[in-house]
């Protein structure tokens, strides 16, 4: 369902001119309330109509960016990821090239470069998975911050998860992350003028984030999985983070496509009406899943090559200071 309305305004750049309204069901938990959204005809964006900031139902204890991360694997495994994430960030050693290529795992890509002594701050981290990967390479100048944990993590003096918000950190930060949390932001304009404040003069903010201007959205529309009604506000474009940067006198440096097989998988399944935790879902039971294999490695093939075509269904956009220019 949807239609064009007058009197919702964009948050992002005030628009409040034929935007298109949709309606979307929650299908992570299978709750399927349904929330209104609009599409911005001018920066593109999607937005939810009715800001809230009351959405610790949508975030319960078992919450998958909440699951422990301290799960220890044998020292021989911890070993090779070890050497395969070394080469993930820094690009060095044939062992490490040859793990990745078999058993690939991109999320560490978006820091790819980052010096060991950078001070990262990682917002909206959850349990601090991926601080702990950096954690384990060496990296002691990390910390976490997410408002929606039930209470502050420590894993050693060095590795702190804050229960806070950006509006309640201070110092300076050489990298500013966002590692699909600034969807969840309320206010974006607010928050990336005060990521502006705190970077360092060389810093950068990365934000990795589901974005509208894609395949997926174009195909599935409302069944698109990465909406994630409610807990997704804001889901973002190209133009929308142009003109986001640009209001906190930052300049989007570069951009790169990381989607995945998960924009079909979980897709196909809202548009079957079955929520991403249930019991006949992909990511519960894989053998009881409504996909062969034959599908998951066309999903595959599909995803690598709409990132290929920047129409995959998210990005890391790398904001920088403008002065810090080169």
């Amino acid at each position: 369902m949807n239609r064009f309305s007058r009197d919702m305004k964009c948050r992002i750049c005030e628009n409040d001119s034929k935007n298109k309204i949709f309606e979307i069901k929650e299908m992570m938990m299978g709750l399927k309330e349904a929330f209104t959204y609009f599409l911005c005809s001018k920066c593109g964006s999607l937005q939810i109509a009715d800001i809230t900031t009351d959405l610790k139902k949508y975030y319960p204890e078992n919450y998958y960016s909440f699951h422990n991360t301290t799960e220890r694997s044998s020292y021989l495994k911890l070993f090779l990821k070890k050497i395969r994430d070394e080469y993930t960030i820094y690009q060095k050693g044939k062992i490490g090239k040859f793990l990745f290529r078999i058993f690939l795992d991109t999320e560490l890509l978006i820091l790819s470069g980052i010096p060991k002594d950078a001070f990262i701050l990682d917002v909206g981290c959850g349990n601090g998975r991926l601080l702990f990967r950096l954690h384990e390479l060496g990296f002691r100048n990390a910390r976490g911050i997410d408002p929606y944990i039930q209470e502050p993590i420590m894993y050693s003096d060095n590795l702190l998860v804050n229960k806070k918000k950006l509006t309640d950190v201070g110092g300076k930060w050489d990298v500013i992350l966002f590692n699909h949390s600034f969807e969840h932001v309320l206010d974006p304009v607010k928050e990336i003028i005060l990521v502006e404040k705190l970077l360092s003069d060389s810093g950068v903010c990365i934000i990795s984030t589901p974005i509208v201007d894609s395949f997926a959205w174009d195909y599935y529309k409302t069944d698109w999985v990465q909406i994630d009604a409610p807990r997704h506000q804001h889901i973002h474009s190209k133009k929308s983070i142009t003109i986001l940067a640009e209001k906190a006198n930052l300049l989007l440096n570069r951009i790169f496509y990381n989607s995945t097989e998960f924009q079909f998988l979980g897709s196909e399944q809202y548009k079957r009406e079955i929520p991403l935790n249930d019991a006949r879902s992909f990511f519960v039971n894989k053998n009881q899943s409504i996909f062969t294999k034959y599908d998951i490695e066309k999903f595959k093939r599909k995803s690598i090559e709409l990132n290929e075509l920047e129409m995959g269904d998210q990005a890391v956009f790398y904001l920088k200071k403008k002065e810090n220019k080169r």
